[in-house]
């Protein structure tokens, strides 16, 4: 009988530490454009439509370090207009190069102006994912 709840516990155990990684990582980036110095990301659990031709989401850049590593530049928030082949930021999270951390939010909200975008851009590459 003790060696049953001892499993049982260890069972419930590792259910519980899977259930708060997959709570607290729940982001899902993944890579939609990089360069010779960044990477970009976009969290696929961010998506937000707002209609057929806008949708919101989040973004992340990094800088690449040598080998394999890269670096948290900033998150931001952008939403897109498909049809305006436009964008705007909404919020911003940028991280201290030195240690790394996140710097207070920024939000910007619909006070932003809408920026063109160029469908060889990065931009272009969220356009090619996202819009119809």
């Amino acid at each position: 009988m003790k060696v049953s709840l001892k499993i049982f516990l260890v069972f419930c155990l590792v259910l519980a530490i899977t259930g708060v990684f997959s709570i607290s990582n729940g982001q899902e980036w993944k890579t939609f454009y990089e360069n010779e110095k960044e990477r970009f990301y976009f969290d696929n659990t961010s998506l937000e439509r707002l209609d057929k031709n806008s949708f919101r989401i989040w973004q992340k850049v990094t800088e690449k370090q040598t080998g394999t590593d890269e670096v948290d530049k900033f998150k931001s928030q952008i939403e897109v207009d498909c049809s305006q082949k436009a964008f705007k930021t909404l919020a911003l999270i940028e991280y201290d190069t030195i240690s790394g951390k996140a710097l207070p939010e920024q939000k910007y909200g619909d006070e932003q102006p809408w920026v063109k975008f160029s469908l060889e851009s990065k931009y272009g590459a969220l356009y090619d994912n996202f819009c119809p």
